[in-house]
């Protein structure tokens, strides 16, 4: 059952709509919660499905006349109502070539599409019965089910891994081993047998030598010789004609550049060697965008045209340390936005698809949240309350570490902090950070600062989220302004220690959790992060679990500019990187510069 259907501009107007007259109300605002979390934040999917609660929502883009087709339904209903994804881009087209064209003139006018929406989807109901009764009829293969995809796939593994190399010398070792046993063949053998084995020896040998005569490049501006017209000659001098009627210059009568190769009278073939010529002055261009000047002129870009494009544009992310299925999905997204738009509509398809792609990776690490950690603490204050941040990480992060370079940046703006030991299982876990306290402290006394650090340790052994528990009531009686609780590394997989993790979150219920996480990793990103949220959420207590709310993402200097870690980290929490971590001392701690990440993500 279709609940809501709406038609909407990307301006937010409201066009058509359509309500089911049984659905009194749309609890959660679906909608809206499509708009907040994917079509704001770039994270539209090919197939246009988005799930949210009780609700699945099916969408579809009209690029040319910007406008979106959305129909609301339960989430339960989706393998019954799988026909919804076809109506809705029936309704999308209709609606395009009704009012695609006075849209852009008159937006504001009335628009009748009650006949049209019923006709569609009366019509597309009853295809999807017929198909269900149909037989099912044997569908045909992808590409990827095929032998020829998994060949490929070895190949380019093989290729990477160093294998092929291998694989291509025991090849020729073989081939010369049956070249040596050819010649004690036993001289019964037929004058066929001879012939048809010389011939394979042949092929073989011109394999092993590269394929003949190589490719030859001629520089410099020259045209490409024509039978039977007038060329230049090579040397400079005057034209010369090919006179075929000449049976010296015939065709037949191979020259150089050829080889005609004949075993006892029997030709065998013709090699021509490809001349390949750069004219000068042509521009050639290299990087991402270039593979997109292929596309003619005033042609609508459709999905056939950018898979290829896409394809090269996921693999450029990919070397830039961006997770695999997170490529995948910001490449999808940037398709979807371009399928439909004219090419006449902009100056070109490259810089367009480069705009595109550089607003969606910018709305990517700029998401719906901000981290304002100086504005909450104030507002703490004036409720004589400590602010609480809680770090948790992997093994070997730097931790510690930044929660120092942290605690170091809010001495410096006058806060007193206290900072936690609750990382009660590593051996020298505290000793670190007495280490780390002392310094700070010296630090504030050299540069004349007030605001002054502390240490919160009951030892090694004890229930972390106890000890977080004492100090941030020891931080309220001593007017302590900031806690940082400091947790014990753990891989995402450790399921004990997870569960102490999420015990330490839902009892002490700290303002913010930061996740550590390092900008070396790629696609092991994707899988922390999904890992430490999902445990949050699974061993919550509360209706609304907490996650991670913020990430510092440190040994940033260390990365160049392979920085795809911060949008991995981003796009799967679709929380903001709040620090980065750029050195080894306090001060080394700085904010995202999204500009300069992105332009390193686009060269």
């Amino acid at each position: 059952m279709l609940d809501q259907f709406v038609v909407f501009s990307k301006t937010g107007l409201i066009l058509w709509t359509y309500q089911d007259p049984k659905v009194l109300q749309i609890h959660g605002a679906p909608i809206n919660a499509l708009i907040r979390e994917a079509l704001i934040e770039q994270r539209v999917t090919e197939d246009g499905t988005f799930v949210t609660g009780q609700y699945a929502v099916e969408y579809r883009m009209h690029n040319q006349f910007e406008f979106l087709c959305v129909a609301v339904y339960k989430a339960a209903l989706q393998r019954e109502l799988a026909y919804i994804g076809t109506l809705v881009e029936s309704l999308k087209n209709a609606f395009g070539q009704k009012y695609g064209k006075s849209l852009q003139e008159r937006p504001f006018q009335p628009f009748e599409f009650e006949e049209e929406f019923n006709r569609l989807r009366k019509s597309t109901e009853a295809r999807a019965r017929q198909d269900l009764l149909a037989p099912k009829a044997k569908q045909m293969k992808s590409f990827e089910q095929t032998a020829k995809f998994r060949k490929s796939l070895q190949h380019n593994e093989e290729l990477q891994s160093g294998k092929l190399a291998e694989r291509k010398k025991q090849e020729q070792e073989d081939a010369a081993a049956a070249a040596n046993s050819t010649g004690s063949t036993s001289a019964n053998d037929s004058e066929a047998d001879r012939t048809e084995r010389k011939r394979r020896e042949f092929i073989q040998q011109n394999k092993q030598s590269g394929g003949g005569n190589k490719l030859k490049r001629t520089p410099g501006k020259m045209k490409k010789e024509v039978k039977g017209k007038d060329v230049k000659d090579p040397a400079g001098g005057a034209k010369a004609v090919l006179d075929y009627s000449n049976p010296n210059d015939s065709p037949n009568n191979y020259g150089e550049g050829s080889a005609v190769v004949s075993f006892d009278g029997q030709e065998i073939g013709e090699m021509e060697a490809e001349e390949v010529i750069i004219p000068d002055g042509e521009a050639t261009s290299s990087g991402l965008f270039s593979y997109f000047s292929k596309f003619g002129s005033g042609t609508s870009i459709t999905r056939e045209t950018l898979a290829p494009v896409l394809l090269q544009m996921r693999d450029h992310l990919i070397t830039k340390n961006v997770g695999a299925d997170i490529a995948e999905k910001i490449c999808d997204g940037v398709g979807e936005s371009l399928v439909g738009k004219s090419k006449s509509t902009f100056s070109g398809v490259a810089s367009v698809v480069k705009e595109s792609m550089d607003s969606t990776l910018t709305n990517i690490l700029m998401p719906k949240r901000r981290v304002n950690i100086l504005r909450d603490v104030d507002a703490k204050k004036k409720l004589k309350k400590p602010y609480v941040i809680c770090f948790c990480g992997v093994n070997g992060v730097g931790k510690s570490t930044n929660l120092a370079k942290i605690c170091y940046w809010l001495l410096q703006n006058d806060n007193r902090v206290l900072i936690a030991a609750c990382d009660t299982f590593r051996a020298g876990a505290v000793e670190q950070l007495r280490t780390h306290v002392r310094k700070l402290t010296d630090t504030q006394k050299q540069t004349g600062k007030l605001a002054e650090v502390k240490l919160y340790e009951k030892g090694y052994g004890k229930d972390p989220a106890g000890i977080a528990e004492e100090a941030i009531i020891f931080a309220s009686q001593a007017a302590f302004d900031v806690v940082l609780i400091d947790t014990a590394g753990r891989m995402q997989d450790n399921e004990p220690l997870m569960r102490a993790l999420a015990k330490l979150v839902n009892v002490n219920k700290p303002d913010v959790t930061l996740f550590v996480g390092e900008a070396l990793v790629g696609n092991e990103a994707v899988d922390q992060l999904s890992k430490f949220n999902q445990a949050l959420a699974d061993h919550s207590d509360t209706e609304a679990p907490r996650g991670i709310d913020g990430i510092v993402l440190s040994k940033f200097d260390t990365v160049d500019d392979k920085v795809g870690a911060a949008i991995s980290m981003t796009y799967i929490t679709g929380q903001p990187i709040v620090f980065v971590g750029t050195g080894q001392t306090y001060a080394d701690l700085k904010k995202l510069n999204v500009n300069s990440v992105v332009a390193a993500l686009l060269r």
